[in-house]
């Protein structure tokens, strides 16, 4: 028996920025295996007595503003460089999984996308990437 009042209704899956960092860094996750985990996510909450009529939103990584990026430093265990092309195939990696998941085998209409990097690429390539932080990729 469920416990009342315990049901989700709304689940925001974020990843994506520590995970495109570059290859070799402690953060980095392979696109493919960043894909399968994004899925395996979803999926393991739609087992879940509690999501199963949750809305999932995925959102996609931000762009970096490498103008405002500081220098990673390796004693700050900043090592996470990351680039306004890697974010995007991240970015393009959260798109084609909400893509999978709506229209795949067995479509779930109540997956949709957040597309943060859309919102803020305008901001970015107009100077104003001041939204961003000073390590290029989070607001």
């Amino acid at each position: 028996m469920k416990e009342p009042g315990l049901e989700v209704e709304l689940l925001v899956i974020w990843l994506g920025a520590n995970d495109g960092a570059e290859s070799g860094a402690h953060q980095h996750v392979p696109l493919p295996r960043f894909r399968s985990n994004l899925k395996e996510l979803v999926n393991t909450a739609r087992n879940a007595d509690r999501f199963k009529n949750a809305e999932i939103l995925l959102v996609t990584p931000v762009p970096i503003d490498e103008t405002n990026k500081r220098t990673p430093s390796k004693e700050k265990n900043l090592d996470a460089h990351r680039s306004l092309a890697t974010m995007r195939k991240y970015a393009d990696a959260v798109r084609s999984v909400v893509e999978d998941l709506r229209h795949g085998a067995n479509p779930d209409k109540k997956v949709s996308l957040v597309d943060a990097w859309e919102e803020l690429i305008g901001y970015i390539r107009d100077g104003k990437g001041g939204l961003i932080s000073k390590d290029g990729g989070h607001l």
